[in-house]
């Protein structure tokens, strides 16, 4: 696993991902990644064609940020300013509080 900067959560609850992740994970501005939390963390992976209405969908914005669903944030205690931990582990981006 490999540990990237601590990003900020801005004020619309969004972070940037790391280039180098964006580049490897083949991620660009319109992908669409599936948010799972599993205890205390929130993994990102690319979302796939059998993602239901039930799973939890972020897109990349042009400058290679996510928005951070609210729920998600409120689960976690993530407000504006914290700093999240974004490590990189095979195909998942994996954010941790820092």
């Amino acid at each position: 696993m490999v540990k990237y900067n601590t990003r900020k959560i801005d004020g619309l609850g969004r972070i940037v991902l790391h280039n180098t992740v964006r580049r490897q994970l083949s991620i660009e501005a319109g992908s669409k990644l599936l948010v799972t939390p599993v205890d205390t963390i929130v993994i990102l992976q690319h979302a796939n064609d059998n993602a239901t209405s039930e799973n939890i969908i972020c897109e990349v914005d042009q400058l290679g940020m996510v928005t951070l669903p609210k729920e998600i944030r409120q689960t976690f205690g993530w407000k504006e300013n914290d700093e999240i931990a974004l490590y990189q582990s095979d195909n998942l981006i994996i954010l941790k509080s820092a």
